[in-house]
């Protein structure tokens, strides 16, 4: 019999003799022996153990507890029936049985006093049921995850929580190890995973919540705290509630900043010539000007000046650039004042300090390991300098560059058709150096979008309906213009790229053109409402945005400013309706007005009802009584209750404004919305209206065109009914202006009426750089480059841009001509000052900012008192024309040739298509005029032919000469000095070879001469001239052969031995020698005398 059945095989002995003793208690004393009773209970006790703990060690799972509750109970009887025994039967060994029975009850069953030790069974039970409530928590948990319902996850999370902390040891009291570890990791593991899961969510939603508490309270401290421990968090959310704990935390943030009072947070030192301000708030860029920052050294009156102002993206912190440059070691004290959020709120003004210490640098790199394709990249823009800690160095020191390739200024390079250059950068004056790098070179390509959005007429889209209608961020409509996505790319430089890049190098689609349809050129047409991704892709470079069409306006609500009309027979009232579309935007439609009882009350309706989005409803009180008037416009409709009453005395006066009590001095607003309506009542005690008196009241203003906002006002009668028309006067001034009505002498009230402008305006103009380098392509005029370096925006912060191709018109252009009060030049012999604005014009030769003559010059914009735009400086180079700009290649001087002191250019390339040359010559060079300016057709007159044009001049003057384009635009300049080898001489004996024997006598005939020739060069010739009293005049050397001058004086050619000449004793004869080129190499005169002379007779 194995152990298993034998065990099995007594325990059922025990129990049924436990049986039998507890039945027959005496007759079991005869037949049974205690002992047995005793062994048999302390057996069924051991098996109740056994059911859960054998289990357990040999299947590895949990017995059914029924089966354990079963053997528990079996034992807790078997014991008692047991102890009911060895009572009854006592004896000596009583107390020793009582004891046994005890010990192995309270070790197995059951034990009322655990502090000594646990019994075995009740501890499994009770930690086993422990543990299934708390896996039913956790399931309960779970599913409230898997429902996103965060609020009830939060409750059993924390649930959970005290479990795991304060009850869970129950699990660890139980007897024997392979049952606890199988406990724990099937119930408290589980729980234990997932409440660790939810960790950063709960604690996001709790700390969410105490920063708004606490804003709430006005601890802004506390608040703070919490809202960090939400950013520290909120990133590591599970994805379940993700969106909600994000929008909870930008909740408690937004709470937060709204109760902040904005101020300065910090000021530091970035370089020698900037610092950073960093704010509570996100400031307004529009604040954020220099005239709002003051700098001065501490201790001392010494003020620096700021140049500019740059704000952060998230505009939390600017950087303020000044014109002067710190001193190491010292302190200096920043007062901030005008300062707006974004929200409009005031900084408090505040004093802040900071000390300037000179950053060493330490580290040079180049930030890319490649540079552009380009004529003239400047290397300073590619290189970083940081300081020991790593921070960016941007001032306070000078570099050095070196190059495999020729630099100009020291820091361009032409990499144009180079695969890859070497450069070297170094800090001046010290060890601090890249050393010399291999950058590749690579032209400039799209390498990330950098902006793209929705735009009409240059103005962003903030609102698209279906039927195309487009509104800007502001709700005003864009009315003209074609709907369009604009983008703006960034080369792999972080160069952007706009302006350099043609429309059909990207392109745009719409993913979802069942929405939206997107042209390749960017053009959009809305198809239904919804939602549409649109893409632009250049290159690999790609964007996708949302655009939202909203459904088409339609009518919702009729809106009247009045609950009901009281009126007194005889008078009339009036009434505000406004249509509103279910935006709640102003719906222009039409509106039909009734009465219900005209016996009682009559009504009419401004405009006939047609097409406004507001009316006035006049009501005429015909007989006592009520009624009601009915407004319909489309299915809509709203009545409004009318009582006419008998009237009493006039107790009072009424004065009402008829609309919303704005002028807009906008020629192009629509509607218009140029004048105030009003009207005057007289009323009884009860406020009804007894009677009008509008036309017999005088309405005055105090303003004058020197304090105040100026406006007209006028009587207008129409069918018997007069209204107050108050109108602008054409003054330039906006704002409040409080009217005085009055009857007769009597004052009655007064009325404000706003005037405004919405007229589109600059009212933020901003640079982009401190410094702009023209080029060939401004053709001499700095117009261009300096619009195009300013950002301006309109008073809806939409961008002003060159909107027109016609010169003159251009949007931004008159947008800067409309708040630009002048331009002054700090070097008028450079770029001249502007006193007029209407001399700035797109048209080059006009514009009033033409360039004379190279160099630098800033110049100052100063806008007009009332735009409060502070004056902004920008710094304009005009280089001066180089010979980089010169495209004939190996331009060089040689002899001439058409006589004695000239030079010549030659050329190994023809120059640029259309392009010209010309030249002046003087004892100094002429100085190079700035690249793009018109030619001095004074100072160059002269044209050249590269290989005709010969010009005379001296050793050691100077020859300037500048290449056109063929605009007669300056676009290279090269100086040439004449050497002594660039001049034409005479060809003389040096080039000589032959020797020449004139010989006379017998052999030679009577008068003439016999030229004898001996070693000349091969190939070459001898010519001689007539022979005459002097020398013939000594052709130049090189020149050829064949030029007619050369031709005929020297027209004989002489071989050796065969050629007699005319010749006279005294007379000379001339001869030059001439290569196998042709050209004329050598000369030599020869005078003959008398025996050189032949003496035969001639035959």
């Amino acid at each position: 019999m194995d152990k298993k059945k034998a065990v099995k095989l007594a325990t059922a002995s025990a129990v049924a003799a436990s049986a039998f003793v507890a039945a027959n208690p005496h007759a079991s004393q005869a037949a049974t022996d205690v002992a047995t009773v005793v062994s048999q209970a302390k057996a069924q006790m051991k098996e109740a153990y056994y059911t859960y703990s054998h289990t357990v060690t040999e299947t590895g799972q949990f017995p059914d507890i029924k089966d354990v509750y079963a053997a528990y109970n079996k034992a807790k009887q078997a014991y008692a029936n047991a102890v009911a025994v060895v009572n009854k039967a006592g004896g000596a060994k009583k107390d020793a049985y009582l004891a046994d029975l005890q010990a192995i009850y309270e070790t197995y069953v059951f034990k009322a006093n655990p502090k000594s030790g646990e019994a075995r069974v009740a501890t499994y039970i009770d930690a086993y049921n422990y543990a299934t409530k708390l896996d039913k928590m956790r399931q309960e948990l779970k599913a409230a995850v898997d429902a996103k319902d965060l609020k009830k996850a939060e409750e059993l999370y924390h649930k959970i929580s005290y479990e795991l902390k304060t009850r869970t040891v129950i699990l660890d009291r139980v007897y024997g190890q392979s049952t606890r570890e199988l406990l724990r990791s099937t119930f408290k593991a589980d729980a234990q995973a997932l409440r660790d899961r939810l960790i950063y969510d709960i604690t996001v939603a709790m700390k969410a919540r105490e920063a708004q508490d606490a804003v709430k309270a006005g601890n802004l401290d506390k608040a703070k705290a919490a809202l960090d421990q939400v950013n520290q968090y909120v990133s590591k959310v599970t994805d379940a509630f993700k969106a909600e704990l994000q929008k909870a935390a930008q909740d408690a943030k937004a709470a937060y900043e709204a109760a902040l009072t904005p101020k300065v947070e910090s000021v530091s030192a970035i370089d020698s010539t900037s610092f950073k301000v960093t704010f509570t708030k996100p400031v307004d860029k529009a604040t954020a000007i220099p005239k709002n920052f003051s700098i001065t050294l501490k201790g001392t009156e010494t003020k620096l000046y700021p140049k500019s102002v740059e704000v952060s993206e998230s505009g939390l912190t600017a950087t303020v650039t000044l014109y002067d440059t710190l001193v190491d070691g010292k302190t200096y004290t920043v007062v901030t004042s005008g300062l707006k959020d974004t929200a409009g709120k005031e900084f408090e003004t505040s004093t802040n300090e900071f000390t300037y210490n000179k950053p060493v640098p330490a580290s040079i790199t180049f930030n890319f390991n490649k540079l552009p394709e380009d004529s003239a990249v400047d290397l300073t823009k590619y290189v970083t300098v940081k300081d020991a800690a790593g921070n960016v160095i941007k001032s306070g020191f000078e570099l050095e560059f070196t190059s495999s390739e020729k630099l100009t200024q020291g820091k361009f390079i032409n990499t144009t058709g180079k695969k890859s250059v070497i450069v070297n950068a170094t800090v001046k004056g010290t060890n601090v150096t890249t050393g010399n790098v291999i950058l590749a070179v690579e032209d400039e390509k799209a390498a990330e979008v950098s902006e793209l959005k929705l735009t009409k007429d240059n103005k962003e889209v903030v609102t698209l309906y279906a039927n195309g209608n487009a509104f800007d961020k502001d709700g005003n409509q864009i009315s003209s213009g074609t709907l369009t996505l604009t983008a703006k790319f960034k080369d792999q430089y972080g160069n952007e790229l706009t302006g350099k890049v043609a429309g059909t190098d990207y392109t745009f689609e719409s993913l979802n053109p069942e929405v939206l349809v997107v042209a390749p050129d960017g053009s959009v047409t809305p198809i239904v409402p919804g939602t549409a991704l649109v893409k632009v892709k250049y290159g690999e470079v790609t964007k996708t945005i949302p655009v939202t069409v909203k459904a088409n306006p339609v009518l919702e609500t009729i809106a009247v400013d009045s609950t009901g009309v009281s009126v007194a027979k005889g008078q009339k009232a009036t009434f505000k309706v406004t249509l509103k579309d279910q935006y709640g935007n102003k719906f222009t439609g039409n509106v039909n007005v009734t009465s219900d009882k005209t016996e009682t009350a009559t009504v009419s309706v401004s405009n006939s009802g047609i097409g406004q989005s507001e009316y006035t409803v006049t009501v005429n009180g015909v007989a006592e009584g009520s009624t009601t008037i009915t407004i319909k416009s489309g299915t809509k409709e709203v009545k409004v209750p009318v009582n006419v009453v008998a009237g009493g005395p006039v107790a009072n006066y009424q004065i009402k404004v008829l609309d919303d009590g704005k002028i807009d001095k906008s020629a192009t607003e629509s509607p218009a919305n140029n004048d105030v309506q009003l009207k005057v009542y007289a009323v009884d005690a009860n406020g009804n209206i007894v009677g009008d008196i509008t036309n017999d009241v005088t309405i005055t203003s105090e303003a004058t065109d020197t304090n105040g906002v100026i406006v007209n006002a006028s009587k207008s009668t129409a069918n018997g009914d007069t209204v107050y028309v108050i109108t602008d006067n054409g003054s330039k001034k906006v704002g409040k202006e409080t009217l005085t009505v009055k009857l007769g002498t009597v004052t009655l009230g007064t009325v404000d009426v706003e005037v405004i402008d919405t007229t589109l305006k600059a009212t933020v103009v901003t640079k982009k750089a401190d410094l702009i380098e023209l080029d060939a392509a401004d053709n001499g005029d700095a117009l261009a480059k300096l619009l195009a370096n300013l950002d301006i925006k309109d008073q809806n912060g939409n961008p002003m841009v060159d909107s027109a191709a016609t010169p003159n018109t251009n949007e931004k252009l008159q947008a800067l001509k409309s708040v630009l009060s002048g331009i002054v030049s700090s070097d008028t012999s450079v770029i001249g000052s502007v006193s007029n604005v209407d001399n700035l014009k797109d048209d080059a030769s006009i514009s009033g900012l033409a360039v004379k003559k190279a160099g630098t010059v800033t110049l100052t914009l100063v806008f007009n008192e009332d735009s409060k735009i502070a004056p902004i400086a920008i710094t304009v180079k005009a280089p001066a024309a180089t010979q980089d700009g010169v495209t004939v290649t190996g331009l060089d001087l040689v002899p001439g040739v058409t006589g004695v002191g000239k030079t010549k250019f030659t050329a190994t390339d023809k120059i640029k298509s259309g392009h010209k040359l010309y030249y002046a010559v003087d004892d100094s060079a002429v100085p190079a005029p700035a690249v793009g300016t018109t030619r001095n057709s004074t100072k160059f007159a002269n044209e050249i032919t590269v290989g005709t044009t010969e010009v005379a001049a001296n050793a050691g003057q100077i020859i300037t000469v500048i290449e056109v384009d063929s605009s007669d635009r300056v676009v290279g300049y090269k100086t040439f000095t004449v050497e002594a080898a660039d001049l034409s001489v005479a060809a003389d004996k040096t080039g000589f070879t032959a020797t020449v024997t004139p010989t006379g006598g017998n052999q030679v005939t009577t008068g003439k001469t016999l030229l004898a020739v001996s070693d000349l060069a091969n190939g070459h010739k001898l010519y001689a001239a007539a022979a005459g009293s002097s020398a013939a005049a000594a052709p130049v050397k090189g020149i050829a052969y064949t030029d007619t001058t050369v031709r005929t004086t020297y027209g004989t050619e002489v071989t050796s031995g065969t050629v007699e000449v005319d010749a006279q004793d005294g007379q000379h004869i001339s001869i030059i020698e001439v290569d196998e080129n042709g050209k004329v190499v050598g000369y030599k005169d020869y005078t003959i005398t008398g025996i050189q002379i032949g003496t035969k007779s001639a035959s």
